[in-house]
């Protein structure tokens, strides 16, 4: 069934700060607007498999866990190239040069991103995104369009248009401990208003698809690649640690051969890939690692990475218990996702031996405890 498929990725973006997902402030009219027409399905428990883009974008690429990628992976763009679909690729940032992710992605038969194609409003500007998805060609064949924005990170262009909340400030490279009230709630400010603009910016992306044709039966789909720390834990943006917030991410899906996908369970982005091929009629490569979401087979444990932590949350039962192992100092964590979602209380010493070893093996076993060793050229 070979519809249309639009992969949008918004860097950095938060879920608990869109109104879609029940924020207070309204961030997110153009999602709204879809979710009260019935055109909106979303997962309210959705996680990257780590704190940064690298393993964010390509785990929803490659529908393979972030500690399984390969330096070559046979991925989505590959499997949709076999079944004669056209492959664009239209980022902001700077991708190829600062990931080296433009070959990891797959063989797009088109590709720009901020560095490459930076427009009036440079490499983290997602003005130059609006550019180039305004001179696609009408739809004639079947297209998977990728397209990545930079508005709500702490780099991302902001344009005046929607800088609602002010005073504002930029969470990237703010390096402040015990940040007060006052500056807390100027970077929610300077977020709140980059994620309105990247609602934006995805509004005007779907208006200039429908207008040539790509919208027709299409299947779209948005997330985060991670998410950010606005304070919590006095840490800032992210690429560090495995806290909630760097690893909550949106799950939304728009298209009406999306609205009874069962969303109603933990997601993670290794899920994306074989759910979307479900949904065209195609089959799975065996070995990517996530689920079709199709066949509503239950969690149970998701795993993560990042810097020197390894980690997995723990779905079995009625619980939801994520355990964190610190490969550098050796230090074990846990925290009840349920009655402690902010993550302030560590359980590890409380749980029986028979669990803490059980947690161990399956990292054990994923070949997560590695000790970690960061190299002097890192400058760590």
């Amino acid at each position: 069934d070979r519809k249309n498929v639009v992969l949008i990725t918004v860097d950095a973006l938060r879920p608990d700060h869109m109104s879609l997902y029940g924020y207070s402030r309204k961030t997110t009219p153009v999602l709204d607007a879809l979710a009260a027409q019935g055109r909106l399905n979303w997962s309210s428990q959705a996680r990257s498999p780590c704190a940064e883009s690298f393993c964010g974008l390509l785990s929803l690429l490659t529908g393979k866990h972030a500690h399984k990628l390969a330096t070559k992976d046979f991925g989505l763009v590959d499997v949709l190239g076999l079944h004669g679909y056209k492959r664009h690729a239209i980022l902001s940032g700077d991708h190829a040069r600062f990931y080296g992710l433009r070959e990891r992605y797959g063989p797009f038969d088109s590709y720009s991103d901020g560095g490459t194609t930076p427009g009036a409003g440079g490499i983290n500007g997602d003005g130059s995104v609006l550019a180039r998805v305004s001179s696609l060609p009408a739809a004639s064949q079947p297209t998977f369009l990728f397209i990545h924005l930079m508005s709500a990170h702490g780099l991302g262009r902001k344009h005046p248009d929607y800088q609602r909340w002010l005073p504002a400030k930029s969470v990237y490279n703010l390096r402040i401990k015990r940040p007060d009230a006052a500056l807390l709630a100027e970077v929610a400010n300077g977020y709140d208003s980059g994620v309105l603009q990247a609602d934006a910016m995805i509004g005007k992306i779907l208006a200039m698809l429908e207008n040539k044709g790509y919208m027709d039966r299409a299947v779209v789909f948005v997330t985060g690649d991670h998410g950010d720390f606005l304070g919590e834990h006095d840490e800032f943006s992210h690429s560090k640690t495995l806290l909630d917030p760097v690893l909550r991410v949106p799950w939304v899906w728009i298209g009406d051969s999306t609205s009874q996908l069962p969303l109603n369970q933990p997601v993670v982005h290794s899920d994306f890939a074989p759910t979307l091929l479900r949904i065209l009629g195609i089959s799975s490569p065996a070995h990517w690692d996530g689920r079709a979401l199709q066949d509503d087979v239950a969690l149970q444990q998701s795993f993560h990475q990042q810097a020197e932590f390894a980690g997995l949350i723990d779905y079995s039962g009625n619980g939801r218990t994520k355990y964190l192992f610190d490969r550098k100092r050796l230090k074990s964590y846990a925290y009840d996702l349920v009655a402690d979602p902010a993550e302030t209380r560590n359980i590890f010493e409380e749980k029986s031996p028979v669990q803490q070893r059980t947690w161990k093996r399956l990292l054990e076993r994923e070949q997560l405890t590695v000790p970690y060793a960061c190299g002097a050229d890192l400058g760590c």
